[in-house]
């Protein structure tokens, strides 16, 4: 069956232009690269941003959460306000608005500015994201088309998320924290007048309307989720705050059901979860962003804590990783011109979970040599399964419904991500207090197994769950 090219159609941007979809994806893929490395860049450089600015151990976390908060709560509106508004549009706002921020990050004399900065970073790549994304897809309209691009996009995402230690430990190291946010400045400005050079314009086919309510409820439901999210990782399960967040989030999610039911033009059209491809495509984007993160967290940590790696060394012992992931993006779609994806996508993720355990009984007991099998299969997996994901996705969607869709997958990938990582680092740290033999630095390393042996059983769950879900009672998408 040959994808629905409706969207590209009323959006304007129809498979003819294929001469103009070389810098259309190139531009989405710098601005997505961006957005992705800017989420934890910072990582390696908060004991300086600490050092300088004077932030409490317990506020220095809001650099990171600040972002993570602010991306996660409005990525579906963004995408939303891109159907109504025009993706081109709401793309060179998020751009120049990102930039503007990054400069402010740069500048900051007090740990309130920089906080401060960081939630705008946020918000401005939650409208750039979506938006890039919306573009690409209706670009490439054509089954191979779509399919090679995704590729190349999940494929800059990936590494994105991969080389962020990296570039922020070299940059540290060199040259100062500013200098991690004063290079998205010349970035920025290089985006945003290619954005405003060749980035085609939309052109809505329907009137424009936004869902007030749904907005409301959405943007603080997926917020307090997210902050539910940050306050069991800083504090603990146990945490009230916490408590009210999940009670939060619960009741607003059900509000969000009722007042979405029946709208002629709503935020979220709930019909769309009938598709079966679209729902295996949301839980696939939370498992798989879930996995990613919390293998980088708990291989971040044994490296520096039991191997007793530097942050730079650990950056750099990431770096196989970030080469398997890009060729396993970059192949994806291949690997789908020679498979069908019913076949595919359970295989990949069977894929991630296989390595997840041989990290965890191979890897955790032999070090760094022996980790990377098990890592290659995580990594590999979650290059694949990025760019599945989001073709899943972006198949078979009304005209009007692409940026929805689009800030549907990425809210899936930020919100699901941070959900999973909470889970499952809160896991394996009560794994950790709870073994008791073998010293302190059997005790994390038994904790952090036990971490990785749950990630694992969820991706091989899912990997059957899919299969069952996406087995064909018609033929399924390739």
């Amino acid at each position: 069956m040959r994808p629905d090219n409706r969207v590209g159609r009323s959006l304007g941007y129809g498979i003819s232009q294929t001469a103009g979809g070389l810098p259309v994806l190139l531009i989405g893929c710098l601005a997505q690269f961006v957005v992705a490395l800017n989420a934890t860049v910072v990582v390696v450089a908060l004991p300086l941003i600490q050092a300088d600015l004077g932030f409490s151990a317990q506020d220095l976390t809001w650099i990171l959460n600040a972002y993570i908060l602010t991306i996660g709560g409005f990525l579906l509106l963004a995408g939303r306000a891109g159907d109504l508004l025009g993706h081109k549009r709401v793309l060179l706002a998020g751009a120049s608005i990102f930039t503007i921020a990054s400069l402010v990050a740069a500048v900051s004399i007090s740990a309130g500015i920089l906080v401060a900065a960081r939630a705008l970073q946020g918000i401005a790549a939650a409208l750039v994201v979506p938006s890039a994304l919306s573009i690409v897809i209706a670009t490439f309209g054509d089954g191979v088309k779509r399919r090679r691009a995704l590729s190349v996009w999940g494929a800059a995402n990936s590494v994105g998320a991969s080389v962020a230690f990296v570039v922020g430990g070299v940059l540290t190291e060199l040259l100062t924290w500013r200098a991690i946010f004063f290079i998205n400045v010349p970035y920025g400005l290089m985006i945003v007048g290619a954005i405003h050079r060749w980035m085609p314009e939309s052109r809505r086919s329907f009137a424009p309307h936004m869902d007030i309510a749904g907005a409301l409820l959405f943007t603080g439901t997926a917020i307090m989720l997210v902050y539910g999210v940050v306050r069991v990782n800083q504090v603990g399960l146990l945490d009230p705050l916490a408590a009210v967040a999940a009670a939060t989030t619960l009741v607003g999610g059900v509000m969000l059901v009722i007042v979405e039911h029946g709208r002629q033009d709503p935020l979220v059209r709930l019909g769309i979860f009938r598709i079966r491809t679209f729902t295996v495509a949301i839980g696939g984007a939370t498992i798989v962003a879930g996995a990613a993160l919390v293998t980088a967290y708990l291989a971040a940590l044994y490296f520096q804590e039991a191997l007793h790696f530097s942050p730079l060394t650990t950056g750099v012992a990431f770096l196989p990783m970030m080469i398997v992931l890009s060729v396993a993006a970059l192949s994806t779609h291949a690997l789908l011109g020679r498979a069908k994806v019913h076949w595919v996508m359970p295989a990949v993720l069977a894929l991630m979970g296989l390595g997840a355990g041989l990290f965890a009984v191979v890897g955790m007991n032999s070090g760094y040599g022996a980790s990377l099998l098990g890592l290659v299969m995580i990594y590999a997996g979650v290059g694949c399964a990025s760019v599945i994901v989001t073709i899943l996705a972006s198949t078979r969607l009304s005209e009007n419904e692409v940026g929805m869709a689009s800030g549907l997958i990425s809210t899936s990938f930020q919100v699901g991500g941070a959900v999973w990582l909470a889970v499952f680092s809160s896991v394996a740290l009560a794994s950790t207090t709870l073994v008791g033999s073998g010293g302190a630095g059997q005790e994390m390393v038994s904790g952090y197994r036990t971490g990785l042996f749950v990630v694992a059983l969820l991706l091989i769950v899912w990997s059957a769950a899919t299969a069952a879900i996406l087995r064909p009672r018609s033929a399924s998408p390739r």
